[in-house]
């Protein structure tokens, strides 16, 4: 799992990609059917019930790279997050089930979407933000690096639901 705080991300650069734009959307009743349509049909690839997680609070983040669909995202606020490996705040926001379609991957679009969502998201009033993901996939950790984020620890999904949490480094949640 890593983290970054609000004063973090004055550090970061942006990461910006010529023709690649994002937007977000917060609820189904928002989503184009043209939208709806593309992700239907990269189901597959995108893997995620869009209408449940906007149900918990989810917040979708879409990229296209020259009007295509790219990447996907969400984001859910510490409020909309019921069990977690860690408490969260209100202003804190968990970023998950990332993708970039296959044909789309090693353009550095990832690290571009996810300092896109931290600087909008900031703006807004989000105070830190945590990315989990799984310690096989090495070029998402070199992406949540890139942008500035730090590790802090590793959780544990059991099967029946247990969450059990790894602490690595010292979270200093305080800097926020």
């Amino acid at each position: 799992m890593f983290t970054l705080a609000s004063s973090e991300i004055v550090k970061v650069d942006t990461v910006e990609i010529p023709g690649y734009r994002i937007e977000h959307f917060l609820a189904w009743a928002d989503v184009r059917p043209s939208l709806r349509k593309e992700l239907s049909y990269e189901e597959r690839n995108v893997g995620f019930d869009t209408e449940k997680v906007f149900e918990r609070g989810g917040i979708l983040w879409i990229g296209r790279l020259h009007g295509e669909l790219a990447t996907a995202g969400w984001t859910r606020g510490g409020s909309n997050v019921r069990s977690w490996f860690l408490p969260l705040a209100p202003t804190w926001f968990v970023i998950s089930h990332c993708v970039t379609l296959p044909k789309f991957r090693g353009l550095g679009l990832f690290p571009a979407m996810l300092s896109f969502i931290t600087r909008t998201l900031f703006s807004q009033g989000a105070e830190r933000f945590f990315v989990d993901c799984s310690d096989w996939n090495l070029p998402s950790i070199q992406g949540i690096e890139k942008v500035g984020f730090r590790k802090i620890g590793y959780g544990t999904h059991k099967r029946n639901g247990q969450l059990i949490w790894h602490q690595v480094a010292k979270p200093d949640l305080t800097g926020t």
